[in-house]
C-alpha cells in the first residue's frame, strides 16, 4: 500500500510537472502596452543610435550612440544623461544647456533616431539571437526575421520580457502583440 500511495504520488508530480511545462506562458499576465511608449513618444535607451543636428555648431552636430549607461558623450559639453527621455525632452534640454554655458541664445537643436536598439529573440526559433528592431514590428514579424519557429514551438502564446523603469516586466503575447526595442521573445517549446 505504501509502494502503491509513493508511486500514485510520484505519477502525480510528474503530471502536473509536464502540465506546467507544456504552457509556461499560461501562468503570465498580458504585457501592457507601455504608456511611456505610446503617450509621449519613443524612450531612448542604451544602443539606440540619434543624429544630432545643432545650428551654427558642426562638432556637436554628429551621430552618437547612447552608452549603456545612458549618455552621449557631447564635445565642448561632455556626457548628457539621455536614455529614458524622448527626442524632444533631449532637445529642450540641450538648448537650455547651451544657453546656461553661453555657447548659444537661441540653440536650434535637432534629434532624430538612425537606428533603435536590438530586440532579442531566444528558444524555438532557428536563429536565435539580437536583431535590428523596426516600428510597428510584432511578434510574427519578429519570429519571421528570426528565421521562423522550430516544429516544438508553441505557437499560440509567447513570453516577452520588457524594461520599464529600471524593472523587467514579464507577460505573454500573441503572434500581433506589438514588441518595442530592447524587448526579448521567448519561444517555449510545446508538448503537443
Amino acid at each position: 500500500v505504501k509502494t502503491m500511495m509513493l508511486k500514485s504520488t510520484f505519477a502525480l508530480l510528474l503530471a502536473s510537472t509536464l502540465a506546467a511545462c507544456a504552457s509556461p506562458t499560461n501562468k503570465l499576465a498580458s504585457l501592457p502596452v507601455s504608456p511611456s511608449q505610446t503617450e509621449a513618444g519613443y524612450r531612448l535607451g542604451a544602443g539606440d543610435r540619434v543624429r544630432l543636428v545643432v545650428g551654427g555648431f558642426t562638432n556637436l552636430s554628429i551621430e552618437y550612440k547612447v552608452s549603456d549607461v545612458g549618455t552621449i558623450s557631447l564635445p565642448m559639453l561632455g556626457p548628457m544623461k539621455v536614455a529614458g527621455k524622448t527626442t524632444a525632452e533631449v532637445e529642450k534640454e540641450l538648448a537650455a544647456v547651451m544657453r546656461r554655458e553661453q555657447l548659444a541664445i537661441d540653440a536650434s537643436v535637432n534629434m532624430q533616431i538612425e537606428e533603435y536598439r536590438p530586440f532579442f529573440i531566444v528558444g524555438e526559433v532557428r536563429r536565435a539571437g539580437a536583431y535590428p528592431y523596426v516600428p510597428g514590428m510584432n511578434v510574427l514579424n519578429a519570429i519571421t526575421i528570426a528565421g521562423g519557429s522550430t516544429f516544438r514551438a508553441d505557437t499560440k502564446a509567447y513570453e516577452i520580457q520588457r524594461a520599464e523603469n529600471g524593472n523587467i516586466l514579464r507577460g505573454k503575447g500573441t503572434d500581433l502583440t506589438q514588441i518595442l526595442p530592447g524587448d526579448t521573445i521567448v519561444v517555449h517549446e510545446t508538448w503537443f
